[in-house]
């Protein structure tokens, strides 16, 4: 992994070289597929691909062949996607408990990109080579490239972990082509060295936390020199319509939301722009994606085409979106993020959009068990605590009494996650 200082230069000297000398070359025949359009040449390559990925999967990982009924022999000979259909689910849980038998043998560990994480917080490592790394961002270049982004070139203001400082430290550096914005920083006390940096900078995008965009908007919603931007990227949360409202409603430009996880199974992007949000795509030249339904709802399970180092196959995300015959049509979060109703249904933590924004800094919902809701929130200058509390209560019983219990409680600050991310759900 390179150092804090590592990443300090080639952030700062990346812009001055040809794409050619920081990309490998699947980098640029994934970009032509994408930009050519041509579905038979693409088909081949989702297959070729695919089939690589389960071979890999048979051959040079110790979890698969003990667990799948074929041989590499099946895989080479046949369709692919039928093989596919013949490897069982994937859990979390198993990745967690064989972590290190998921690694192919392949490759030389110093070529190794490694991160931990994963989407539950459970303890995982994920490894991937520097093709996957490439390949990944040929798709954030061309589906966020119609705003003539560029993330070699472009100015961007980013909001998100990779930005995080201590709270006694300096709220923004500037990294190269990014302006970096602490998520703990963004606050009022804050604010003025904020503006003053990023008006010095004059960023083209902003790309960070849905939670940490918001609470910049509101912060230079009541200033009278807000920035101009091209566009907004956000990612890494789920979305609140009214977030994408009061975003959109301050900086007056297209929103683009990605979708992913750090596992790297799958990738969707979707945009919000004049007030609509469109469906979500999950292009198939990354993964093959599927959408199984459970007893909790439409779940994301992905096959990453890509990954070489560590091929994931039909892995459950826990993630889970809402559809309309084929269209997916939202995002509806993860499964650590569904609420716990009365009768013991798991309902998506985005059902309680429908509070007034136009009163909350910011919110947060706890629970401590199923049915019951606590809702902490942080108000915004110059309304009345009891007045808002006893419309919030009345609004959320009028929609909810038969699945929650809801208290309010007002707060000067909420709990924020290591990353900087104010979540807006956790259990207490």
């Amino acid at each position: 992994m390179l150092s804090s200082v590592a990443k300090d230069i080639y952030f700062e000297f990346r812009r001055l070289f040809p794409t050619r000398l920081l990309y490998g070359k699947e980098y640029f025949a994934v970009s032509k597929l994408l930009l050519d359009h041509d579905l038979d040449k693409k088909n081949i390559v989702i297959k070729s691909r695919l089939r690589e990925t389960l071979y890999l999967a048979l051959t040079k990982t110790k979890f698969y062949p003990s667990r799948v009924k074929l041989s590499a022999k099946d895989i080479l000979n046949n369709d692919p996607h039928e093989m596919l259909a013949l490897f069982p689910l994937l859990s979390k849980e198993e990745v967690v408990a064989y972590n290190s038998d998921f690694f192919t043998s392949k490759l030389q560990p110093k070529i190794l990109r490694s991160s931990s994480g994963g989407s539950t917080g459970l303890g995982l490592v994920v490894q991937r080579s520097k093709m996957s790394s490439d390949v990944e961002r040929a798709f954030y270049n061309y589906y966020w490239g119609d705003t003539g982004f560029s993330l070699e070139k472009s100015r961007v203001l980013r909001l998100g972990q990779d930005a995080l400082v201590g709270l006694s430290e300096p709220p923004c550096r500037q990294q190269g082509n990014r302006l970096l914005i602490s998520p703990t920083h963004i606050d009022k006390r804050n604010f003025s060295k904020l503006a003053e940096a990023i008006h010095r900078f004059s960023p083209d995008y902003i790309h960070g936390y849905p939670s940490c965009v918001t609470e910049l908007a509101e912060l230079y919603r009541e200033s009278p020199n807000c920035i101009q931007i091209k566009a907004v990227f956000l990612a890494s949360e789920s979305i609140y319509k009214k977030q994408l409202a009061i975003i959109q409603d301050v900086f007056r430009c297209p929103i683009y939301i990605s979708y992913g996880l750090s596992e790297r199974t799958n990738i969707g992007f979707a945009k919000f722009i004049d007030g609509e949000l469109s469906n979500y795509c999950f292009d198939d030249l990354y993964s093959v994606n599927e959408f199984i339904c459970d007893d909790v709802g439409v779940q994301i399970v992905g096959t990453s085409l890509w990954n070489n180092a560590m091929p994931l196959i039909r892995y459950q995300t826990q993630d889970y979106v809402r559809k309309n015959n084929d269209a997916i049509v939202d995002i509806e979060g993860r499964l650590q993020n569904f609420l716990l109703a009365k009768d013991g249904s798991k309902i998506p933590s985005l059902i309680l959009d429908d509070v007034n924004w136009e009163w909350i800094a910011h919110l947060q919902i706890a629970q401590k068990e199923p049915g019951k809701l606590t809702l902490y929130i942080k108000l915004k200058d110059g309304f009345d605590s009891v007045v808002v509390c006893n419309q919030i209560v009345k609004r959320q019983v009028d929609l909810w009494c038969e699945l929650f219990d809801v208290e309010v409680v007002f707060c000067d600050e909420l709990k924020r996650k290591k990353s900087g991310k104010s979540s807006f759900f956790y259990f207490d």
